[in-house]
């Protein structure tokens, strides 16, 4: 489960935030990355992962993972230069879908959804899609 949910940080994608203007978060857009693990650690059930958010070879922020190894369920925290996102989803298998519950900077208030799909069997390399509403 640890690894099921280490994985999932390292979330999935190819990301457009670099190339894409700075706009108000009631601006549709979809944010594409590649969530790369750098640390993981676990108290109790709780499991920490921190990952950099790159977009080819370039970084472009990074992020926190926090998930409980009882129920599943993680927080992840993405930090760009223009704001931050914030997204809830459950660590079940290798792939699968969430909700962006808020933000702050460009992304104040954000809404929106986001899916993932582990990209090696250790789910160090996590591609991520943000759809920001």
């Amino acid at each position: 489960m640890k690894r099921a949910i280490g994985l999932t940080l390292a979330m999935v994608g190819v990301l457009v935030a670099a190339a894409l203007p700075a706009a108000a978060a009631s601006s549709a857009k979809t944010i594409s990355l590649v969530s790369v693990q750098v640390s993981e650690t676990q108290q109790g059930s709780i499991l920490t992962a921190h990952d950099n958010d790159v977009s080819g070879s370039t970084t472009i922020g990074h992020d926190t993972l926090t998930c409980s190894a009882t129920t599943a369920s993680c927080t992840v925290v993405f930090v760009f230069g223009t704001g931050n996102l914030t997204a809830k989803f459950a660590a079940k298998g290798t792939s699968g879908s969430g909700t962006i519950t808020g933000g702050t900077g460009t992304y104040k208030n954000a809404k929106g959804s986001l899916a993932w799909k582990n990209l090696n069997a250790k789910g160090t390399r996590t591609a991520v899609t943000l759809h920001v509403m």
